[in-house]
């Protein structure tokens, strides 16, 4: 299991900056997305700025990804995300109402402060399962997937 998961962190970082086809995404304003799906999880690595200008090119990634019947639970690091607005959240808040429709959850890993308190502030922290790491959201997916 822990290779698998150094397996994943070394793709995303490797393909920092291309979505779920290999497409670059939209660089020009700092963000980057990787998105990999392995049997009923859906993970994605965020760096960057999950605002309004990139969420076109957040959902050309994830939607297609989300929209298999399959995808039930969705780990998003977000270790590296410098920014998020409401327009980021609502995307997040999004992934989990499809998940949620196949009894998933959304977990988020890495959340620096200010996204802790962003979710607190708004109120989200309760749609999310939260992770202080990689290998704890990906026990918890696979856990639940594997009780179903």
């Amino acid at each position: 299991m822990t290779e698998l998961i150094q397996e994943f962190l070394e793709t995303f970082m490797s393909r920092s900056g291309a979505d779920a086809a290999g497409q670059e995404s939209d660089t020009e304003s700092e963000f980057s997305l990787s998105v990999r799906a392995q049997g009923s999880v859906v993970y994605i690595l965020l760096r960057g700025e999950l605002e309004f200008h990139h969420i076109e090119s957040f959902n050309s990634a994830v939607d297609p990804v989300l929209a298999e019947p399959t995808s039930k639970h969705v780990v998003v690091h977000m270790g590296e995300v410098s920014f998020v607005d409401s327009t980021g959240l609502a995307c997040l808040v999004t992934a989990s109402q499809i998940v949620k429709e196949r009894a998933g959850n959304v977990h988020l890993v890495a959340c620096k402060p200010f996204i802790m308190k962003t979710l607190e502030i708004t109120r989200l922290r309760r749609v999310f399962l939260l992770h202080d790491t990689f290998l704890d959201a990906y026990t918890a997916a696979n856990e639940t997937t594997d009780a179903a």
